[in-house]
């Protein structure tokens, strides 16, 4: 309860006293600060997906510069040889601008990404975008880029999404989802959304497509890992998602040394405050131990 309490005050609680804890799920500020978080993952037999923070730009020139970071992001992973893929929302290379500006910067980034057998996550945010994104998508994979797309189990309309996707041989990244979207077009409750996820998980695996499963929800894991293993799904058609920094390592190291891919989200950039918060807010936990600290005098989080 105190947690949650907590995470109410989080917005007018110092910036200063907030980074501390909330750089765990934050790689840091620059590109070499995510790069140096995805060669230590490597090195422990994760990949990666690298996202610069941030979403909806107001410009054309905020939407340019995107793309040109991500073009220098991807040419960084290459020269390095790391294992990651980047993810990338539409809003950040200006969908609310123009769509078909927004679609040539992600051509434009999964060409190059396509060059060394990368590919790009195309991110899903709010109900308003969601058409939008799948056709993004769909252009995109039918230009012969290599594309990913997210969906999420908590919209009604998934299980029409699901199934047209699957029939279609896609890559999906399949999450549950976090905006606040009204009834009629979400199931709020968190039995519903789990079982709809793992209905979705299954008919995806049974398909021609690719599936990330993207959760930390420890019943949906040990579900889909029981599923593949009792049904012999090669791992080359999925693998499992996970955010840097969300306590679940040991059950991630059990799912990799099962021989199975996963994958750690890895965000860096200036935009942190906002991500963090909301990361934070879905662990009211941590949040508590911010308040706590805040009434001790404390700099910051001190992992006790």
């Amino acid at each position: 309860m105190f947690g949650k309490i907590a995470s109410f005050f989080l917005p007018v609680i110092p910036k200063k006293l907030v980074q501390g804890i909330a750089f765990n799920y934050v790689a840091g500020n620059s590109v070499e600060d995510a790069l140096r978080k995805v060669a230590g993952l490597n090195g422990n037999g994760f990949a990666a997906t690298v996202d610069i923070l941030g979403e909806g730009v107001n410009d054309q020139e905020a939407a340019v510069s995107v793309s040109r970071r991500y073009i220098s992001l991807l040419n960084e992973i290459r020269d390095r040889g790391l294992q990651s893929s980047v993810s990338i929302k539409p809003t950040h290379l200006g969908l609310n601008l123009s769509y078909e500006t927004c679609r040539d910067f992600y051509a434009s980034i999964a060409e190059l990404a396509g060059g060394f057998s990368t590919r790009v996550e195309i991110d899903m945010e709010d109900s308003s975008c969601t058409d939008a994104t799948f056709k993004l998508y769909s252009e995109l994979r039918e230009s012969g880029r290599n594309v990913l797309v997210a969906v999420q189990a908590y919209l009604r309309r998934t299980e029409a999404d699901v199934t047209a996707l699957s029939n279609e041989g896609a890559s999906i990244r399949l999450c549950k989802g976090i905006y606040n979207e009204p009834p009629g077009i979400s199931y709020k409750s968190r039995r519903i959304v789990r079982e709809k996820f793992v209905s979705h998980a299954r008919r995806f695996l049974e398909s021609d497509g690719y599936l990330a499963v993207a959760t930390h929800d420890m019943i949906i894991l040990n579900e889909i890992t029981g599923y593949v293993r009792k049904r012999g799904i090669p791992p080359e058609k999925f693998e499992f998602q996970a955010l840097l920094g969300v306590p679940v390592n040991d059950k991630l190291k059990e799912i990799r040394d099962m021989g199975f891919r996963v994958r750690i989200y890895v965000p860096f950039g200036e935009d942190w405050y906002p991500y963090s918060v909301r990361r934070l807010k879905e662990n009211p936990r941590l949040a508590s131990y911010i308040i706590r600290n805040l009434f001790k005098g404390n700099g910051g989080f001190n992992g006790t």
